[in-house]
């Protein structure tokens, strides 16, 4: 997430040939790669939070899981998710003409995307802290075994 939101391929470009100007199109698919592994982040995270949250509740169910198929369905529905806010970046430009100086992601985030990103990202990172409650609940809460040797 960090390598994506700084625009550090932008920043190497920069110091490397001085000053460049591209457009907002052309600076967005310069980074279309980072930005797509930024709208990712957002669903892994969610996904490790509710994968720990069901091995916390359901630990027998969980262990029973098909691991190939589970990961192979999470990867798949992380990529899907990243590259539809990234379509959704290509598909509501804003000031498409105007030339930018420096090409960052953050330059970016403005208009219709941005009412589109806010809400999903807002959402799956509050649904992961979340489960990380729901987690600590019932760690904390559950029935204290009673297996340690008496002492007389």
């Amino acid at each position: 997430m960090i390598v994506a939101s700084t625009g550090i391929i932008a920043s190497i470009l920069y110091a490397i040939y001085g000053k460049f100007k591209l457009t907002r199109n052309a600076c967005l698919w310069f980074n279309i790669v980072p930005l797509t592994a930024f709208h990712m982040s957002f669903v892994f995270v969610f996904f490790i939070a509710f994968d720990r949250l069901l091995s916390v509740f359901f630990p027998i169910w969980h262990l029973g899981l098909r691991i190939k198929s589970y990961l192979s369905l999470i990867c798949t529905i992380s990529l899907a998710v990243g590259i539809l806010l990234s379509y959704f970046a290509v598909l509501y430009p804003l000031n498409s003409d105007q030339t930018m100086i420096r090409c960052y992601i953050g330059d970016l985030w403005n208009g219709i995307y941005v009412n589109i990103l806010l809400p999903v990202c807002l959402t799956l990172t509050a649904a992961a802290v979340f489960c990380y409650i729901l987690i600590f609940l019932r760690l904390h809460f559950r029935k204290k075994c009673s297996n340690y040797p008496k002492q007389y």
